[in-house]
């Protein structure tokens, strides 16, 4: 409903004069009359306002009639009384107050739900604004896109649509691309999806320009700041399949030394690049010199650079250094006693820095400590009882401590004991009734 404007006293005085000037004239009955001058015309149902407000009485009320005179819009403006509806007048079942205001004609406020045709019927650039020149072509129903409420775009359906994304998204009748636009031949549905403007997915193919000309931190990302500084060209590390991990990486278009890049801050998308462990031995040496760019696993070593004693790395704590196996015999000497930085074996040793006796090392358990072996004679007495250390070979045996008879070592199974040679007469196995521990030769 219209608010309703009150009309002003002075105003209701005046229009009740001059009908009482004007039924006077008309006859003698009529100026008997009597003029309410204080009458309110809301009572009658029907308040005077805006234009209406400017009619003169007689116009609706001729000859004095008050009673039964129309309220309707349509009774007056019927196109002769007063103007009406006109021939090209949107089809509707309104009526004219639904949409119009008494102030003035043009002030239209249209209810939708009561138009009887399509939107095209009135929306065709005459009766009122219709699709514009620049107006995207498209087969659909203007209640496809636009609504009664506004007219602005809340959603549009592009499955609809007769033409490429580009003949719309030309940055006139639509958002095109903007000057920022990597520069590219493929069409816009090669990359952007009509569900979501960004970027769902990428080719490559279309792009004209080396990957700097996008991949520059505007366009698209670039080398970071903590990026490895090189002159490869991206193309060179990473494959369009895949950003990271980097592909391959060639070492010689590096620009400074190998921490540069391996010190644990630099980062690659895949991580940080992998500098000296917190394990890693003490050297002075730089990374080229034991590491290579083929392979990071060590090659060579340069023990006069290492710091520290040969422990300080050989402790089993800092791969690849080895350090005492379990099956190492128990000593106090240093590393450097024994081996050597040129080869870890064969060694040396000191049998005056042993701990413990021959059986200590000797056991079979303890490489490179020799043992006894399968074909050692049976005996209790100690290592040292036959051997020495400067030379396993040279022997000095007594008799008295071995277990068994002749025989049981001099069978020619148990070296270096001798045995009955071929030439040896025929004879049982008792050596004791011929010879004697203290000479070989028959007494």
């Amino acid at each position: 409903m219209f608010a309703r404007a009150h009309p002003r006293p002075g105003f209701v005085r005046l229009a009740a004069l001059c009908l009482a000037a004007v039924l006077s004239f008309a006859s003698p009955a009529a100026a008997e009359i009597r003029i309410d001058k204080s009458f309110d015309h809301r009572s009658t149902g029907f308040e005077l306002t805006g234009k209406h407000v400017e009619v003169r009485c007689e116009t609706c009320h001729g000859g004095a009639r008050f009673k039964g005179t129309p309220k309707a819009c349509a009774s007056c403006h019927d196109g002769a009384a007063a103007s009406g509806k006109s021939v090209d007048h949107p089809p509707t079942t309104s009526l004219c107050a639904d949409c119009h205001a008494t102030t003035r004609w043009k002030d239209v406020t249209v209810d939708h739900s009561k138009v009887a045709e399509n939107c095209a019927s009135c929306h065709d650039g005459k009766i009122a604004t219709g699709e514009t020149r620049s107006h995207i072509r498209s087969n659909t129903l203007c209640a496809d896109c636009h609504r009664v409420s506004s007219w602005q775009v809340p959603r549009f359906d592009h499955a609809l649509t007769v033409l490429p994304c580009a003949s719309c998204h030309d940055g006139r009748r639509s958002t095109g691309k903007p000057a920022t636009h990597i520069p590219a031949t493929s069409d816009c549905a090669q990359c952007h999806a009509t569900t979501n403007w960004r970027v769902a997915r990428f080719d490559h193919t279309g792009i004209a320009g080396a990957c700097a000309s996008c991949h520059n931190g505007r366009a698209a990302s670039g080398k970071s700041r903590n990026h490895p500084h090189t002159t490869n060209t991206c193309e060179d590390c990473h494959s369009l399949r895949v950003w990271s991990p980097v592909v391959r990486f060639d070492h010689a278009s590096a620009l400074g030394t190998c921490v540069s890049c391996h010190n644990g801050r630099v980062q690659m998308s895949s991580g940080p690049i992998e500098g000296k462990s917190r394990t890693h031995f003490k050297t002075t040496d730089s990374c080229d010199a034991c590491h290579t760019t083929a392979n990071w696993t060590v090659n060579r070593f340069d023990h006069g650079a290492a710091l520290g004693t040969c422990v300080s790395c050989h402790d089993n704590r800092h791969p690849p250094a080895g350090g005492k196996g379990r099956r190492h015999f128990a000593t106090s000497l240093r590393c450097d006693s024994c081996h050597a930085v040129t080869a870890w074996s064969p060694s040396r040793f000191d049998h005056g820095e042993a701990q413990g006796s021959c059986m200590s090392c000797h056991d079979g358990s303890h490489s490179p400590a020799p043992g006894k072996g399968r074909r050692h004679f049976a005996t209790t007495v100690a290592c040292a009882g036959c051997h020495e250390v400067r030379t396993w070979t040279t022997l000095v045996f007594d008799h008295g401590e071995a277990q068994g008879t002749c025989f049981s070592c001099h069978d020619g199974r148990h070296t270096p004991a001798v045995t009955k040679g071929r030439r040896h007469i025929p004879a049982p196995n008792t050596c004791e009734d011929c010879h004697s521990t203290n000479s070989w030769v028959v007494q």
